[in-house]
């Protein structure tokens, strides 16, 4: 009948703005990010949230790190390898994660009980398919706070800290802010030098609008990292796309099956 399928829709509508309305509220009063660069391009992450609730009725926050999106007229790829959720104490957090083909929803605090006032959050995670490599030269590109919170964010900073040092002529930072691809320049960007190499790039930017993200890059030399062979870079693609690769391999064997019986 139309009108129970209507009925559905609205109780699906229903259920996810229940989800969004109960970790959801107040503001993000700092969203500081430090990225460690691996030897092997991938980047160790921390991410410290200070959230204010204010008060209310609310069980946590909602953080999506983006597994596939587009930048610079081309998609691209990421995985995430969560090691820890903890509050400044150390205490972990009840954490609920759900992968998509664009986000790995990651869903913290817990249903049953409600929080107010300041909360921290401390995400720790590695991350893969964030640095690129041409010729002699690496590039980092990360979207830092996302552009999927509900709240505005007081103050966004980043810090990217390279393997070693590296003349800081060849080191360059940039970042943007904005909603998805309407970006301006943000507020800092600059390079950390002594003696003339530089180790770390620092970025920041305040009073980000609701759907408004930090977005950094980072230049540095190639020789600084070291990309995963072929081979294994294919087996984490195999890994993100398995219900694709097993669809593939199927379709593979039956025509192997049909071949050979026509033979």
């Amino acid at each position: 009948m139309p009108w129970r399928f209507f009925i559905n829709v609205l109780g699906v509508i229903a259920g996810f703005s229940f989800i969004h309305a109960a970790y959801a509220g107040g503001v993000i009063e700092d969203f500081s990010t430090t990225m460690r660069v691996q030897r092997d391009a991938t980047v160790a992450v921390d991410e410290y949230i200070t959230y204010n609730f204010g008060p209310g009725d609310w069980h946590g926050i909602i953080r999506d790190l983006p597994v596939r999106f587009e930048a610079r007229g081309k998609y691209r790829e990421q995985s995430f390898d969560i090691l820890e959720i903890v509050d400044e104490t150390g205490a972990p957090y009840v954490v609920k994660t759900e992968l998509t083909d664009a986000v790995l929803r990651i869903v913290i605090g817990d249903p049953d009980v409600s929080v107010s006032g300041v909360k921290i959050y401390i995400i720790r995670y590695i991350a893969s398919g964030a640095i690129r490599s041409a010729e002699d030269q690496a590039d980092l590109y990360w979207r830092v706070t996302g552009n999927d919170w509900t709240v505005p964010i007081t103050r966004a900073s980043a810090r990217v800290i390279l393997p070693e040092a590296a003349p800081a002529g060849l080191v360059y930072p940039a970042c943007a802010i904005g909603f998805f691809s309407e970006a301006q320049a943000c507020g800092r960007a600059e390079v950390s030098a002594l003696e003339g190499k530089a180790d770390t790039l620092r970025y920041a930017h305040e009073n980000l609008a609701v759907g408004e993200g930090l977005i950094i890059t980072a230049a540095f030399p190639g020789d600084l990292v070291v990309q995963p062979p072929f081979m294994m870079r294919v087996r984490k693609f195999i890994e993100r796309h398995w219900l694709y690769a097993l669809g593939v391999t199927w379709v593979l064997v039956g025509l192997v099956v049909w071949r050979t019986r026509r033979k």
